[in-house]
């Protein structure tokens, strides 16, 4: 299977988990804004990193239009790798406080993942980029993932006891 046909896949993948959370929201009889904090959390995680991988599975096909395949790919990569950090350290400053610290553990392996998408994108060759650029898909999408079976798992629990 070609990289190409891979982010393809991520990227339905992402789309449908997003789809997923709409069933959610539309089964759930009292609107966002009334939701345990924890579940719009949740939520909001599972949309922006699931945004996150569809758009970061078509910026290598813009970059190829200008730039030669390796350096499309490496500056795929970069792109992704800062957008990966701004997205962490906004993370870390708002919200912090109110993840669990059995959840702090994210963020953490997050930050080893977008630290090592730049220092890749800058030092490697082309099948290390590419591989990188696919694991830190995967690496948004795992989390999304998370994300949203907690909010499947825990929503009727914190719903009916409020």
């Amino acid at each position: 299977m070609e990289t190409t046909d891979i982010i393809t896949t991520l990227a339905e993948i992402a789309i449908a988990l997003v789809g997923f959370s709409a069933i959610v929201v539309v089964l759930n009889p009292r609107p966002i804004r009334d939701w345990a904090e924890s579940d719009q959390f949740n939520f909001r995680i599972l949309v922006q990193l699931s945004a996150i991988v569809v758009v970061f599975c078509i910026l290598p096909f813009g970059t190829h239009i200008l730039l030669d395949d390796d350096q499309a790919w490496k500056s795929a990569l970069l792109i992704y790798g800062i957008v990966h950090v701004i997205d962490l350290l906004s993370f870390i400053i708002r919200f912090a406080k109110h993840v669990p610290r059995a959840n702090r553990i994210l963020p953490f392996l997050g930050m080893i993942v977008a630290v090592s998408q730049i220092i890749v994108a800058m030092l490697a060759g082309p099948k290390l980029v590419e591989l990188t650029y696919l694991v830190a898909l995967v690496w948004h999408l795992f989390v999304a993932f998370i994300s949203f079976v907690i909010l499947v798992y825990g929503f009727g629990e914190r719903s009916n006891t409020s």
